[in-house]
Parts: structure tokens; C-alpha cells; sequence
């Protein structure tokens, strides 16, 4: 997910250059990709900067409203990167109250859910796991392979920190299948990372004879 999109002829800087100020949607996805690629490379505080700016303040008005739940959720990951767990909760629930309308694309449920888990697991809340597996869910209904293998990566994690090691294990070996496919290799060596760093703590001990 490091780096630029195979394909691309520009960066994400010189396509906003081009695309003017009166592109509209497209500006403000430009701009909001440019936030997550901040994230990704270790600078929460510009993602948020950046996403905000793209979604024209706080209520993200910027972005069309279908896909303001994955934005909320993309701000609530940077604000638990910078340890701000009472910004992220904010953003959890701009997330959730997005998904109110009964109408809408599929899937977009699914990031409120994740959102609210991974502010869970910061917390050591045991419910992380089970939200994150709703989440995961929404994702599969939507067929979002990806999205559904990040919510069983923080479901695998969840589920292990609270003592269910074996549905924990069983997630994260979901999570590395969805991301192979998918060909997410950093999501698949984390997931794999995960799985083998719980797989051991929990691995009865050898007596020697």
C-alpha cells in the first residue's frame, strides 16, 4: 500500500495541480488519498490535516456522503496512531451517525463498526473482537475483500488479547488469505506476523525426556 499506484503518471500532488478547484469530488478524493498516504508513511498528524482539508471541515461535507464512514474511520486510525483515543471516539461516532440513513452503498456500516472496534482495542475493551467480526461481516456481505481482511486482522488481535486465542488465530488466518488474494503483501505479513507472535504465547510448553 507504500508508495504510488502502479500505473499512475503523476503524483498525487501533480494530479491535484491539474484537476483545479473546481473538480469538485474528485479534488476532495485527490486530496483525502493524499492524507492516507500520509498515514501510511508515518505522519498521522498531516492524514489528519490533509482529510480535513479535503472534506471541507469536521463534517466532511467535501466527500460525497456514500463514503464519508470509510473518511471518519481513516481520521479515528490516525487520531489512535497519535494516542488521541477521545478525538478518535469523536470521529467513531461522525462514522456511525453517517450510516444512519436506511439507504446507502453496501459496506459503509462496516467501517463505523471497524472504527468503534479499534478504538476497543485501544481501550483493552473485550468487545473489540466481537465488533470487529460484525465489521468483517459487513464487509463480506458487500464483497470488500480487502476492508473485510483488515477487520479480521483487528478481530484476530481483539479476540486473542481477551483469552479467545483460538478464534483469534482462526481470524488472523482468514485476514493473510483475504490480503493474499487481494495482494496486500504488507496486510498479509502483518496478519501472519500476528498469528505467529499469539500462536507461540499460547503454544503448550515442551517438557524435555
Amino acid at each position: 500500500r507504500r508508495g504510488a499506484l502502479a500505473g499512475e503518471p503523476k503524483t498525487g500532488g501533480e494530479a491535484l495541480s491539474t484537476a483545479g478547484p473546481a473538480a469538485g469530488a474528485c479534488r476532495s478524493a485527490i486530496v483525502g488519498r493524499l492524507g492516507q498516504t500520509l498515514l501510511l508513511n508515518g505522519d498521522p498528524d498531516g492524514c489528519v490535516s490533509k482529510v480535513l482539508e479535503a472534506g471541507g471541515g469536521p463534517h466532511l461535507f467535501g466527500f460525497e456522503a456514500p463514503v464519508r464512514p470509510m473518511w471518519f474511520r481513516l481520521l479515528a486510525v490516525a487520531e489512535l496512531a497519535l494516542g488521541h483515543v477521545t478525538a478518535a471516539e469523536m470521529w467513531a461516532d461522525r462514522a456511525a451517525a453517517a450510516c444512519a440513513a436506511p439507504d446507502g452503498p453496501p459496506g459503509r456500516r462496516g467501517f463505523a463498526l471497524l472504527a468503534r472496534a479499534e478504538i476497543q482495542l485501544a481501550r483493552q475493551n473485550p468487545a473489540a473482537g466481537p465488533t470487529a467480526c460484525r465489521a468483517a461481516a459487513e464487509f463480506r456481505a458487500a464483497r470488500m475483500p480487502l476492508n473485510e481482511a483488515t477487520a479480521r486482522l483487528t478481530a484476530g488481535m481483539a479476540l486473542s488479547a481477551s483469552g479467545c486465542q483460538a478464534e483469534g488465530l482462526a481470524q488472523l488466518e482468514q485476514a493473510k488469505a483475504l490480503s493474499v488474494t487481494c495482494g496486500a503483501l504488507a496486510l498479509s505479513e502483518l496478519a501472519d506476523h500476528e498469528h505467529h507472535r499469539i500462536a507461540v504465547q499460547t503454544s503448550p510448553p515442551t517438557t524435555e525426556t
